[in-house]
């Protein structure tokens, strides 16, 4: 197996990890929605590559509980996330990433 095909293998690995975690984060969180983005999905991270999660929130969450929530999602996964929010991120960044998004 190519090592791009096996790096591919792992972005739908861990958004089905973070899936099973969904009623919960959606709970705790008022998570609306998770989406992968960046080098995972495209299969050619690093070890020391983060996974990039944009996310949507049902209702806005505090600083700290957004940190926790980066926080939990590498726990979940055992990996370092980086967490962005969709309502923070900058509309020609979401341009650049939309078509590559991999929905949790």
């Amino acid at each position: 197996m190519e090592t791009n095909t096996l790096n591919k293998t792992l972005a739908p690995v861990l958004a089905d990890l973070i899936r099973q975690h969904m009623d919960e984060l959606k709970k705790d969180y008022h998570v609306a929605s998770l989406a992968m983005f960046g080098s995972y999905v495209r299969g050619d991270q690093t070890p020391e590559s983060d996974v990039d999660i944009l996310v949507d929130f049902h209702s806005a969450i505090g600083f700290f509980k957004f940190i926790d929530l980066e926080e939990r999602l590498s726990n979940i996964i055992g990996r370092k996330v980086d967490l962005v929010s969709r309502s923070g991120i900058k509309p020609r960044i979401y341009e650049h990433i939309k078509d590559s998004l991999l929905p949790v």
